[in-house]
């Protein structure tokens, strides 16, 4: 499949460099044994590396590839755990383990401030633990 010369990098192309691409007459050449998973209309797929883990995703239209996103091994949420709870978790989640490894505490979505202090809470513990951790090349 072909990249559209207008395709849209998340982050930065040079990140891109960095996890193994390569830009070939201006054509994008994955990493060795990485493949494309498209969703069942072809508009949407996962860009999964040689352990079949998620390192991005992708967007096409028409036969060309217009929008790639590359993930970070780690990833601070924030989700509902039950229908109309808005007491949710903040956690930190591991793509490549598909297991979240710190809770860091809960709070209501309609308290704002609490969200962010505990979203800061995180992101410290991510600073901490894995400096780099937003850089989707470290970690895998």
């Amino acid at each position: 499949m072909k990249i559209d010369r207008k395709c849209q990098f998340q982050p930065d192309a040079e990140t891109f460099w960095r996890v193994g691409f390569k830009l070939e007459d201006a054509t994008l050449i994955f990493p060795e044994d990485w493949k494309l998973k498209s969703d069942e209309e072809g508009a949407w797929g996962d860009i999964l590396d040689s352990k079949d883990r998620i390192r991005g995703f992708y967007r096409c239209t028409g036969d060309a590839i217009t929008n790639i996103t590359l993930v970070t091994r780690y990833t601070i949420e924030a989700t509902h755990t039950v229908a109309n709870d808005f007491d949710s978790p903040i956690r930190v989640y591991v793509a490549d383990q598909g297991v979240f490894s710190f809770n860091v505490g809960r709070c209501n979505y309609d308290n704002l401030e609490s969200f962010d202090s505990l979203k800061l809470l995180a992101k410290k513990h991510l600073d901490g633990k894995h400096p780099g951790w937003k850089d989707p090349a470290m970690y895998w």
